[in-house]
């Protein structure tokens, strides 16, 4: 102590057992007259349960405040004006901010300001009410984005005056987005069932109808106040109610001790308002809500898939049929050459099975790897290349097309045997050759040997040989490919003179032709026509083909129409061979008949003056008798010679267009 001063404080003391206690000492100095001190008085005063007291109150507060200061949730006190006179630690981690930026600022600082006037709406009506404050609003955070706050705060009075408060805040953000979320999600899902195309129905546990969207009501026809409450067998064909009751019984059971039961895809039937039965494509599942079960079930109208699968399935059995039985050659092929698929007309072309098999082990190493060569450049352009090519002396034009199939890009091979295409252009090359020479070619022999030729030149036409018939016999007249001593057989062959005879084409065989090069395997076959004009035939045109091959009906047809025309032009020459006479008879007759005019009119001049001079001296009656015959026979020759001018005309003609 000072000379002049006090103390008050607390000491620690100890009674005589020992025993701590805590005094409240209060001394202060007595003094003289001269003020000289000449004495302490101390008071003291046990306070132990006092200070035991406040021990107690500053651990309690030491709790709390390490409660508050380590929160989640940022704790705020404010004052009777809305200052805030506390901010926890928290806050920094929360909002950003530091404990002293917001202490001595408005609690209405940073509020989102759409959400002001709601918040101190609610601040000011919860003093006056003595109740809570509670608010969920948007504020600020430091970083300037804006987050959720759900605030609850606890007004403090003292003897009945609003002195303060105690708010406590906490970040709902997430919690107010999944909300959010889950609020879209429901709109969505209701949007989702009201917009569906499908019927989505929802039952309870006793098969009543409690839930119904516009896609149920499009293919139903029952609009939702009908049929709401309503038991699902409406909906139901009669016939397959008692199936469904079993069903639905069945379902509800099994599922009882699933969490999240759902059903399989079915297809059954359903039935319309207006009683029609339609097929449709069901899948279900159950929930429960309250301790009760429901059933969701998305219905599908298939009508029109139905019909579409009858449609396909009919196409496919078309395409399946165009597929097996085309001629065409079809298979798909990988991009390394692998046969995927072939139709029976592509195995018989190449004489196996190729399914499995790649290009190298059915075909030729070169025409392998052509094809190969093609296949892989209509993948790589993604364009259909078309070709041609031969193999074992058939003519092939072959399609390439890229396609996608589920295990990637394949391509189909669709591949045309036009061999007899071939055969029967170049037949026509020939036969329009030869009838450049019926044209020109005047001279039988010449024309025949020059049609024999062109016909021999065509593939596998072994011989040609051209025979004719006259009174009813058999001159062989032209050959190509064999010689004159093949040709001069020909006039006993037996399978010529049964053409001329019948006047029909007909095939050599071993049997008709066994004395015959036929017979001894020099030539595979052969083909006989007739010649014929007007009914009439002219001669047999015979090909000797080198092959087995079948002679089509248009190789025959073409042959046999060759085999008229050439009828028709020997006839034509022949009738200009008798033209040729003809005009040659006439000339001979004309010169003929002047001589003869002339002969005539010579010696009837002669009796005509004899008549006039004699016979008319001795008798007038007869000499006027004789002369008048003799102009008759006069005027005879005058008629003659009008004809024989007529006819220098005619030759004249003749002369011109010979």
């Amino acid at each position: 102590l000072s000379k002049k001063g006090w103390y008050r404080g607390e000491v620690k003391c100890y009674k005589k057992d020992g025993t701590p206690i805590f005094v409240e000492l209060s001394a202060f100095p007595i003094e003289d007259e001269n003020g000289n001190v000449i004495c302490y008085v101390g008071i003291k005063r046990d306070v132990t349960h006092r200070k035991a007291l406040e021990m107690k109150l500053k651990e309690s507060e030491k709790k709390y405040r390490l409660i508050v200061e380590n929160v989640r949730d940022v704790v705020v006190t404010v004052d009777a004006n809305g200052i805030r006179t506390y901010v926890s630690p928290s806050v920094e981690r929360v909002l950003g901010y530091k404990p002293k930026e917001m202490i001595g600022k408005s609690v209405f600082e940073y509020v989102h300001p759409d959400d002001l006037d709601f918040v101190k709406a609610e601040f000011f009506n919860s003093i006056k009410e003595g109740r809570e404050c509670k608010a969920t609003h948007r504020y600020k955070r430091k970083d300037g984005k804006w987050i959720w706050m759900e605030s609850i705060g606890t007004p403090l009075y003292e003897n009945g005056k609003f002195i303060g408060g105690v708010i406590i805040t906490r970040d709902i953000t997430e919690r107010v987005e999944l909300e959010m979320k889950l609020r879209e999600s429901e709109e969505r899902y209701r949007l989702l069932i009201d917009s569906s195309i499908d019927a989505i129905i929802t039952a309870n546990d006793k098969a009543e109808i409690v839930g119904w969207n516009k896609g149920a009501e499009k293919i139903f026809g029952y609009k939702a106040d009908e049929i709401i409450g309503k038991p699902v067998t409406l909906l139901i064909p009669e016939r397959l109610r008692e199936r469904f009751k079993e069903g639905f019984s069945r379902f509800k059971s099994e599922v009882k001790s699933v969490k999240s039961p759902s059903g399989r895809l079915i297809e059954t039937f359903g039935l319309r308002k207006n009683g029609e039965e339609f097929p449709v494509e069901i899948s279900y599942y159950a929930w429960r809500s309250k301790d009760r079960m429901f059933f969701t079930t998305i219905i599908r109208d298939i009508s029109k898939r139905k019909e579409m699968e009858r449609k396909l399935k009919e196409s496919e059995e078309k395409f399946r049929k165009i597929f097996e039985n085309t001629p065409n050659l079809i298979a798909i092929v990988n991009k390394d050459g692998v046969f995927i698929e072939a139709n029976p007309s592509m195995t018989k072309s190449l004489g196996v099975n190729p399914i499995g098999k790649t290009f190298y082990d059915v075909l030729p190493k070169e025409v392998a790897e052509r094809i190969m060569e093609y296949v892989r450049k209509a993948l790589r352009e993604n364009e259909t290349i078309t070709f041609q090519d031969t193999r074992n002396g058939r003519y092939f034009v072959n399609n390439m097309i890229p396609i996608e199939l589920p295990k990637g890009k394949h391509c189909l091979i669709i591949a045309k045997d036009i061999t007899e295409l071939m055969r029967l252009n170049r037949l026509l090359n020939a036969i329009n050759n030869i009838n450049k020479l019926i044209i020109h070619q005047k001279d039988r022999q010449k024309l025949l040997e020059k049609a024999c030729k062109e016909l021999a030149s065509l593939e596998d036409y072994f011989i040609v040989t051209i025979c004719l018939v006259e009174d009813d016999e058999i001159k062989p007249l032209a050959v190509a490919g064999e010689t004159q001593e093949f040709l001069d057989k020909l006039k006993d062959c037996r399978l010529i003179k049964d053409v001329a005879k019948r006047k029909i084409a007909l095939k050599g065989n071993e049997e008709l032709c066994s004395k015959c090069e036929i017979g001894q395997g020099k030539y595979r076959q052969a083909f006989s026509f007739p010649m014929i004009v007007d009914s009439e035939i002219k001669g047999v045109i015979t090909i000797h083909l080198a092959s087995d091959r079948k002679i089509s009906d248009e190789e025959i047809d073409l042959l046999q129409t060759l085999a008229n025309d050439l009828a028709l032009t020997i006839k034509a020459i022949e009738l200009n061979e008798l033209k040729k006479k003809a005009y040659q008879q006439i000339e001979k007759n004309i010169e003929e008949f002047a001589i003869l005019v002339d002969h005539i009119r010579n010696p009837l001049a002669v009796i005509m003056a004899l008549a006039e001079l004699k016979v008319q001296e001795r008798d007038r009656e007869t000499a006027e008798k004789i002369i008048k015959q003799v102009e008759r026979i006069d005027d005879v020759i005058k008629r003659l010679d009008m004809g024989w001018l007529e006819s220098e005309k005619v030759r004249e003609f003749l002369r011109k267009v010979e």
